[in-house]
């Protein structure tokens, strides 16, 4: 036999049916490395801010009219998010479709609960603030 057998030969294996469980031991960078990881998504968001901040103390004459643009995508971005995530469910938990579910719930609750408050918030709150000036009918005729 050959070193390598030797080897591999006398390490213990666990077996399943011993109870101990088999892990694979992975590199302490793995977090960074594996896509979509909860380290990866931390640092992105951390380098995020830090080029937002740059960017807004190097050009302060930005108008808020330009951070309101960049706003606009993050519902197709959440909607995508969602969608791609609940196959990724089912594969993770035997019970995955129970799961998709209270997802998708939460998801369509928190929805309805903030177009809620917007429409309490516009039609009380902020109804003096939104007042018309003139209509653009007026000054055509």
């Amino acid at each position: 036999m050959e070193k390598s057998e030797y080897r591999t030969a006398d390490k213990a294996q666990p077996s399943v049916a011993s109870g101990e469980s088999v892990h694979e031991k992975k590199p302490s960078r793995y977090p960074v490395v594996e896509p979509g990881s909860a380290v990866q998504i931390i640092i992105a968001a951390a380098i995020a801010v830090a080029i937002g901040l740059g960017v807004k103390t190097a050009h302060p004459d930005i108008p808020d009219v330009g951070t309101t643009i960049l706003v606009i995508p993050v519902l197709t971005l959440i909607v995508t998010a969602m969608i791609l995530a609940v196959p990724e469910l089912k594969e993770i938990s035997n019970s995955g479709a129970k799961l998709a579910k209270w997802t998708i719930g939460y998801y369509v609750g928190t929805t309805i609960v903030a177009i809620v408050d917007s429409i309490i918030m516009t039609s009380q709150v902020w109804k003096d603030l939104l007042s018309v000036l003139g209509s653009p009918l007026e000054e055509v005729g």
